[in-house]
């Protein structure tokens, strides 16, 4: 039987053509697997990597040795302890609030690649980690917005977000509340439950109490008296048992400025640093008034913290009674006027003293051109404020006088 030559020519050319296949497609897939491999190698001594930098930050925080030579020789060892990294030796160590960051890097083969120093993927991870208190703690931000802090608005709001976001490191998500408490000569509320007023508009809010006058047969009412005396002992006193509040609402075609109010409302208690921040970010321009008054932001301070008035504020606000409680002032200690004599007479009496009673303590951050001697420093005491470069050191002495030591301080993972 004789075979057609066409179709043998036809079979060859066929098996020609699947071997030149093979030898394209073959080395392509060997190719591709390399790649595959080298990628699966690659992201998972990336992960190993990662690992092990958290575990040696949380170790080095944990010790919180002040000594950088045997922090990265701890680190090194610890790295190394791990399967597959004990030849890393690319290390270094940087400080975090109240913890540090380990970075560290090796290099990782091709896969049908010769191994040198020119063929290999260099990988990279990190990890922090950092102390925080596990304890309870509500802290009132008393921040002055008066025209002394014109022409520094946005380094402002970098600084407070930085104050910020320290705090929530330094005492843990979901174990601090902060309320927000700007001011000016006064201080401004917005839709707070117990000032009806305030809904939906800016209400301008005098803290000083009043006494009655005498009755003015004209009008059929009695006056209403400033009174220094009462206002020391009216701080944490009910709204409702308040004889008189002295309220202004925000005109609608105007800024407000000019009448010593700030342009953001106070911000009750909240866990959520987000809208601090954002409320932070709200303010355009400090006030024109040439006059700032501390006092009503501390009294209204003590007032969102106190469990007379905490659960007045809104329905998401509540007093912890295991919290501590502590009014953090922000600001350049400079005040003018008749009311550094209101103030200072406020003091005497023991005004500043009766906020401690209640179990809160009051802390400041000297910011700007601070006026030593002044009356805040003697309210608060000198001991008890420091510069924003020390902020960090204020912290600690927060913790401290609030009983907080490592015993109560936990590990966690930080960004």
């Amino acid at each position: 039987m004789r075979v057609n030559s066409t179709v043998g020519i036809s079979l060859k050319s066929q098996q020609g053509m699947s071997l030149i296949a093979s030898l394209i497609v073959i080395p392509v897939l060997l190719l591709i697997g390399g790649i595959a491999v080298t990628l699966s190698n690659t992201l998972g001594a990336q992960t190993h990597l990662g690992d092990a930098s958290e575990a040696a930050a949380m170790y080095i925080s944990k010790r919180n040795l002040d000594n950088e030579s045997e922090n990265l020789s701890a680190a090194t060892a610890f790295i190394n302890q791990y399967s597959g990294l004990s030849d890393v030796t690319d290390i270094s160590i940087s400080k975090e609030v109240n913890g540090y960051r380990v970075k560290a890097r090796l290099d990782t083969p091709h896969i049908l690649v010769p191994t040198d120093n020119s063929n290999v993927i260099k990988v990279a991870n990190q990890g922090a980690a950092a102390t925080a208190s596990s304890q309870k703690f509500d802290i009132a931000l008393v921040i002055d917005l008066s025209g002394s802090q014109k022409g520094s608005i946005g380094d402002l709001k970098t600084i407070l977000s930085d104050v910020i976001d320290t705090l929530e490191q330094r005492f843990g998500i979901g174990n601090v509340r902060l309320s927000l408490v700007p001011f000016s000569n006064y201080v401004s509320i917005e839709n707070a439950d117990w000032l009806p007023e305030s809904h939906n508009r800016l209400q301008c809010i005098d803290a000083i109490s009043f006494r009655q006058g005498q009755y003015d047969i004209n009008t059929g009412s009695y006056s209403y008296i400033r009174s220094d005396e009462d206002t020391v002992d009216d701080v944490f006193t009910h709204y409702q048992d308040l004889l008189y509040i002295s309220t202004t609402p925000r005109p609608y075609d105007t800024k407000w400025l000019e009448e010593g109010c700030p342009d953001i409302a106070s911000l009750p208690l909240t866990e959520d640093f987000s809208k601090v921040i954002q409320r932070i970010n709200e303010h355009e321009e400090p006030s024109n008034s040439g006059i700032t008054i501390y006092y009503h932001s501390i009294i209204m301070g003590a007032r969102m913290l106190s469990h007379q008035w905490a659960g007045e504020w809104n329905s998401e606000t509540e007093f912890r009674e295991d919290a501590h409680k502590a009014i953090l002032i922000f600001g350049d200690g400079k005040d003018g006027g008749v009311y550094v004599y209101e103030f200072k007479n406020m003091i005497d009496q023991g005004i500043c003293d009766n906020i401690r009673d209640e179990g809160i303590e009051i802390y400041g951050i000297e910011y700007g051109e601070f006026a030593s001697g002044s009356n805040i420093q003697r309210c608060i005491g000198a001991d008890k404020m420091s510069p924003l470069s020390e902020f960090s050191e204020l912290l600690d002495l927060m913790l401290s006088q609030a009983g907080i030591d490592e015993n109560n301080q936990k590990l966690h993972l930080i960004r």
